[in-house]
C-alpha cells in the first residue's frame, strides 16, 4: 500500500446512482481559493465551480469558472452531453449523467469516467480537474478514445461557464439593459496557447487551451437552478455567460485541457501538481504518526485526517502587524473565511499534531496582532477583511492555543516574546472588564458576559433579529476556560504568576458551588442575570463537556478532595451526556428531553438558524468528549469507540472531509435511516478536534 493509497476515493455507477446530487467534493489551493461540486458532475450550489479564486487571500472570494458545457461530437455530427446542469422547470433533479461510470477524488485532483455507445463502437472520455496548491488557478483535462474498427473522427466542444461574481452572490441578468458589460478578449494564438480573456465587474479569469483551439461566440446560459439554495430558501437561480466555444478533433483519440486562472499564468503541470499534492499528505502522514504505535486502521485514518487538514490552513495577506503574508484557517468550506474562536479550537488539531509549529506560531502571531482590549477578533470580514470582536471564548480559546503550542515545542524564548504578552492581556482585560459586558464578577470571580441580545459563545444563530441562543451571564464552558487558562498561565511561570493562580483558585470554589446541579447529576450550562441575583439555567447542552475535559480546568486542575468530589461528578455528569446528547455522528447541542429540541436542521435559513444549537449535532463537540472520558475515566476503548462514527464519514457523503453538524434525529435517506450532514460540507474543527483526539487517545498514559 503506498501512502497516497488512503486518500484516493472512488465511487462507482452504483453508488453515483444512488447518491444522485448529494455527494459532493471539495479541492483547495492554500490562499481560501477553491473548487467544489457533486459527484454526478451537477451543479446544485451557488458555490460549485471549478475556479472560485481569493482575490485578496483568504478572502474577496469570487466565483470565476463555473464549469464547461461539454460535447461530444462523433463521425458526421452525432452530438452526445457529458454535462449536465439543470435549468428552471426542466428535469427532475434525481436525473443525473447516465454515461457516467466513474468519480474519483484524490490529493488535488478530481476525475470523472464516461462511457457510451455509438454504431457499434464504445467511446470513452476521461475527465480531470487539477487545483494546484498557491495559485488561483485550475486545470481540466480530456482524453477522449473510441475503439472498433476502421477510422472515425471525434471532436470535443467545451463553451467555458462564467460567473465573474463574488462566490455568495448570483447573476442574474435577465433584462439587457441591466447587464454589466462583459469584456472578452482573444488571446494571441501565436504564443503556443489559444484562450480567452474575460472581465466584469472587477473580476476576471484567463483561459487558455491546450490542444484545442477557441472559437468566440458569446452567448448566456440563462435560469440555471441550484437545489440546495432552492431547499434553504434563498434565491436558486442565476445566468452564466459563455464567451465562446474551445473545439479539439483527432481521429479515434484525441487530448485537450484548459487552464483557467485569475491572472494570465502559464499553463499547468497537472501531473507534478497531484504528485505534489500526494507528497504533501503523505509527509503530513507521516508528522501526525510521529510518537504513535497503532493498528493499520487508525494509521490509515490518522493519515486521512492530516491531509484532511489541509484544507484548512491557508495564508493571510497583510499577517501579523499589517506586513507581510501570514498564516490563518478557514472555518469551513463553502461558505467561511477564518474566525478567530474556530482557528484557536482548530490549532492544535490541524498544525501542532501534523507538526507544523512555525505556522501554527504564525497563526497565533495574526490573531494577537488584531486583538483590541483582550479580546482577539472572532472573524474577519470576507469582503475588506476587517476584523469583528463579537465573542467571549475565542482569547481564552486564544490563551490555551498559545500554551498548547508552547507545550509542543518547548520553545520558551518565542513563547515568552510573541505569546505571553496577549496571553496576559486576555487574562488582565478579562479581570477588569472589556467589551460586550465581558469581565469578572468580584462576588465570585467568575467570567459573565453579554446580554440577552447578543450571542458571545460558540452558541451564536441569531437570524432576523432573534438571537436563538444568547447564552449571557456567565457559561460553563467559558469559566472552564478561564480556569484553564489561568492555571496553566501560572504553572508556567508567566509574569504575576501568584495572582493568576489566585484568580484561577477563586473562580474555580465559585465554579464547584455554584454551577453544579445535584437534581440533574450534571453541570448547569448558564447563570443567567436575574435581578441582582443569578439564575441557574438547567438544560442539558454539551458545553460542560469542557469541564471535564480540559486539563487545568475545573475538575482536573484540582488537587486532594476538591479532585475527587471533581471527578466523582465528572462520571455522574458523563452518564448524562452520554444518555442525553451522545450520537456516533457528534453531540447534540440540546437534550431530546427538552422541549425546546429540534431534531432536523432543515428549511430556510431562520428554521436552521433555529435549530443551530436546540439539537443539532455537532462533529467537533466529541473531540472534548473523548478527552473527557481518557481524564475522567481512564477508559481508552470507550474513547476510541466514540470517534468511530465520524472515522466513518471519511467515506461518505463528502469523501476525504467531514461536515459541520448533523441532524439530532434519524430519518429515512438512501442508506437506510441516518443522521444527515449539513452546513459546510467542510469544517475545520470536525476534523481538527477528531484528529486531535485520535493522536492523544493512541499516545494516552493514564496516571
Amino acid at each position: 500500500m503506498t501512502k497516497a493509497d488512503p486518500l484516493v476515493h472512488r465511487r462507482d455507477r452504483a453508488a453515483l446512482a444512488r447518491a444522485g446530487v448529494r455527494g459532493e467534493w471539495l479541492l483547495t489551493n492554500g490562499l481560501g481559493g477553491f473548487a467544489m461540486g457533486t459527484w454526478a458532475g451537477v451543479p446544485t450550489r451557488r458555490y460549485h465551480g471549478m475556479l472560485i479564486a481569493a482575490e485578496r487571500p483568504p478572502v474577496e472570494r469570487a466565483l470565476l469558472v463555473a464549469g464547461f458545457g461539454e460535447q461530444l461530437v462523433l463521425g458526421d455530427g452525432e452530438r452526445i452531453a457529458l454535462s449536465v446542469v439543470h435549468f428552471a422547470g426542466g428535469e427532475a433533479w434525481e436525473t443525473i449523467n447516465d454515461r457516467l461510470e466513474l468519480f474519483e477524488t484524490g490529493p488535488g485532483y478530481v476525475r470523472w469516467e464516461l462511457r457510451g455507445d455509438w454504431n457499434g463502437r464504445a467511446w470513452r472520455v476521461d475527465k480531470r480537474l487539477t487545483l494546484p496548491n498557491g495559485q488561483n488557478a485550475a486545470r481540466v483535462s480530456y482524453d477522449v478514445e473510441v475503439s472498433g474498427d476502421g477510422p472515425v473522427g471525434v471532436s470535443l466542444e467545451l463553451r467555458p461557464l462564467l460567473g465573474l461574481r463574488d462566490f455568495h452572490g448570483l447573476n442574474n441578468r435577465a433584462a439587457e439593459s441591466e447587464r454589466e458589460v462583459i469584456g472578452v478578449r482573444a488571446l494571441d494564438s501565436g504564443s503556443g496557447s489559444d484562450g480567452v480573456v474575460v472581465a466584469s465587474g472587477g473580476h476576471g479569469a484567463c483561459l487558455q487551451g491546450e490542444g484545442a483551439r477557441f472559437e468566440e461566440s458569446t452567448e448566456w446560459w440563462r435560469g440555471i437552478e441550484y437545489l440546495v439554495e432552492r431547499e434553504r430558501g434563498l434565491d436558486c437561480q442565476e445566468d452564466l455567460f459563455c464567451p465562446g466555444v474551445f473545439i479539439s478533433s483527432g481521429r479515434e483519440a484525441l487530448h485537450a485541457s484548459i487552464t483557467a486562472s485569475m491572472e494570465a499564468e502559464g499553463a499547468i503541470d497537472a501531473s507534478a501538481a497531484s504528485d505534489a499534492a500526494s507528497e504533501r499528505s503523505a509527509d503530513l502522514g507521516e508528522a501526525a504518526l510521529r510518537g504513535v504505535r497503532c493498528d493499520a486502521a487508525d494509521e490509515r485514518a490518522i493519515r486521512r485526517l492530516a491531509s484532511a487538514a489541509d484544507a484548512f490552513v491557508v495564508r493571510r495577506s497583510g499577517g501579523s502587524g499589517g506586513s507581510g503574508d501570514g498564516v490563518s484557517v478557514i472555518a469551513g468550506y463553502p461558505w467561511f473565511a477564518d474566525w478567530g474562536r474556530d482557528t484557536m479550537i482548530c490549532l492544535p488539531g490541524l498544525l501542532l499534531e501534523t507538526g507544523r509549529h512555525d505556522e501554527a506560531l504564525a497563526t497565533l502571531e495574526t490573531f494577537a496582532a488584531h486583538r483590541r482590549e483582550g479580546v482577539i477578533p472572532n472573524r474577519f470580514d470576507d469582503y475588506g477583511g476587517e476584523p469583528h470582536y463579537n465573542t467571549v471564548d475565542a482569547s481564552l480559546w486564544f490563551v490555551h492555543a498559545a500554551c498548547a503550542w508552547l507545550e509542543a515545542t518547548g520553545d520558551r524564548a518565542a513563547f515568552d516574546a510573541a505569546l505571553a504578552p496577549a496571553c496576559l492581556d486576555v487574562a488582565r482585560s478579562y479581570r477588569r472588564g472589556t467589551m460586550h459586558g465581558i469581565g469578572v464578577d468580584p462576588g465570585d470571580g467568575l467570567v459573565m458576559a453579554g446580554s440577552e441580545t447578543t450571542q458571545l459563545t460558540w452558541m451564536d444563530a441569531q437570524r432576523d433579529g432573534v438571537t436563538f441562543t444568547p447564552r449571557h451571564g456567565k457559561a460553563v464552558e467559558i469559566n472552564a476556560l478561564w480556569i484553564h487558562g489561568l492555571r496553566w498561565l501560572s504553572r508556567l511561570g508567566v509574569e504575576d504568576a501568584e495572582a493568576l493562580g489566585a484568580w484561577a483558585d477563586e473562580a474555580s470554589e465559585s465554579f464547584a458551588r455554584l454551577f453544579w446541579s445535584e437534581a440533574d447529576r450534571c453541570w448547569f450550562d448558564v447563570l443567567a442575570p436575574s435581578g441582582k441575583a443569578w439564575r441557574a439555567v438547567r438544560e442539558v447542552r454539551p458545553n460542560q463537556v469542557f469541564a471535564m475535559s480540559l486539563a487545568h480546568g475545573p475538575v482536573h486542575g484540582e488537587s486532594g478532595a476538591a479532585r475527587e468530589t471533581a471527578l466523582t461528578r465528572a462520571r455522574q455528569a458523563l452518564a448524562v451526556v452520554e444518555r442525553d446528547l451522545f450520537t456516533p455522528e457528534g453531540l447534540r447541542t440540546l437534550s431530546p428531553r427538552d422541549e425546546q429540541y429540534k431534531g432536523r436542521f432543515w428549511g430556510v435559513l431562520f428554521e436552521r438558524d433555529a435549530a443551530y444549537h436546540q439539537g443539532t449535532v455537532w462533529p467537533w463537540l466529541m473531540g472534548s468528549y473523548a478527552e473527557a472520558v481518557l481524564r475522567s475515566e481512564g477508559d481508552r476503548g470507550r474513547a476510541r469507540a466514540a470517534l468511530d462514527g465520524l472515522l466513518g464519514q471519511l467515506d461518505g457523503w463528502y469523501p476525504g472531509t467531514i461536515a459541520e453538524v448533523f441532524d439530532g434525529d434519524e430519518t429515512p435517506g438512501p442508506r437506510g435511516r441516518s443522521r444527515w450532514p449539513a452546513g459546510c460540507i467542510a469544517q475545520a474543527w470536525s476534523i481538527a478536534e477528531t484528529l486531535r483526539a485520535l493522536r492523544l487517545i493512541q499516545t494516552w498514559r493514564s496516571d
